[in-house]
């Protein structure tokens, strides 16, 4: 199914007047086409909610499910294909400089280097020591890059 259009109250998608199909949703178009569309729509209400709501001092982590569809090319051979994506945005550079420290690069692509990739089980302990550096904390929790055993 097709994504509602963009509102700017959440709440006036239960009587949605500017699609000229009201709220149904049909299939419309090849899957690709519908996924490309649905994540288009995704990433423009993240980038409203960032935009309009947002302070100096936020911090948001953005966690895909997956691999995004068609870039298994870019990753064949580099890691399995069901590498999570995770991004990382905030107006504080200083957050930007702690995770770019941790391997962290612009883009959607990773470093591909050995050991660069993050593992699943240790996204936790790496929130908690960025935090606490940007803290400065007395005491910063250490960075278990294979998670707790």
């Amino acid at each position: 199914y097709l994504p509602p259009p963009l509102v700017e109250n959440w709440k006036d998608l239960d009587a949605i007047q500017s699609d000229q199909n009201g709220n149904k949703r049909l299939e419309e178009g090849p899957p690709i086409k519908r996924y490309s569309k649905e994540v288009s729509y995704i990433l423009n209400v993240l980038q409203q909610f960032i935009l309009n709501k947002a302070t100096d001092n936020d911090l948001f982590i953005l966690i895909g499910d997956h691999q995004p569809a068609g870039m298994e090319y870019m990753l064949h051979g580099k890691t399995d294909t069901y590498a999570t994506p995770i991004h990382v945005i905030s107006k504080d550079k200083e957050w930007i400089r702690l995770f770019t420290e941790h391997g962290f690069v612009p883009g959607i692509l990773p470093q591909f280097k050995p050991h660069s990739l993050l593992k699943h089980e240790g996204i936790y302990s790496l929130l908690m020591h960025i935090w606490g550096q940007k803290d400065s904390l007395n005491v910063v929790p250490t960075y278990l890059p294979d998670g707790i055993k």
